[in-house]
């Protein structure tokens, strides 16, 4: 007996507005994010997927404040160079958010820091302390305190 064949996926889009209209949403939101990779330096790019695009506004994400500061001062100038491009007449915003974006590597640091403190510095959190009248911030004080370097 022979299986009937299945509608090919260009039929089944097709027939689905809803599945079309995200198809093409895609598309262009890929489209986007190739270009605005582009305009901005590797490392950043890197580190950075545009997440949405919607009435006019660009939601670019990134992985790390840092990344994010750094998209936030250079919006005005990524505004201007997307709006002076063809198909971006209509944008009017470009927000930046921190999250995680699938697909980007993460790298993970782990960071050992030295806390010290100098020796004026620990005597004066030490004096502070005696005048302190709440526990928790005392004993937080003293604690800083004994940070100081040991040379």
């Amino acid at each position: 007996m022979k299986q009937k064949s299945t509608n090919n996926i260009d039929n089944i889009i097709s027939k689905n507005n809803n599945l079309n209209d995200l198809i093409m949403k895609a598309n262009k939101i890929k489209k986007l994010n190739d270009f605005v990779l582009g305009l901005l330096d590797s490392k950043l790019a890197e580190n950075t997927k545009v997440s949405n695009y919607r009435a006019g506004i660009l939601s670019l994400s990134t992985n790390s404040p840092a990344y994010a500061n750094q998209l936030r001062f250079d919006t005005k100038k990524l505004l201007m160079e997307l709006k002076s491009a063809c198909n971006w007449h209509s944008l009017k915003e470009i927000t930046v958010k921190v999250s995680p974006v699938r697909g980007m590597d993460i790298p993970v640091v782990d960071i050992e820091v030295e806390r010290t403190l100098s020796d004026d510095n620990a005597t004066i959190l030490e004096q502070l302390s005696e005048d302190i009248e709440c526990p928790k911030l005392k004993s937080t004080l003293m604690r800083l305190a004994k940070l100081k370097h040991s040379k």
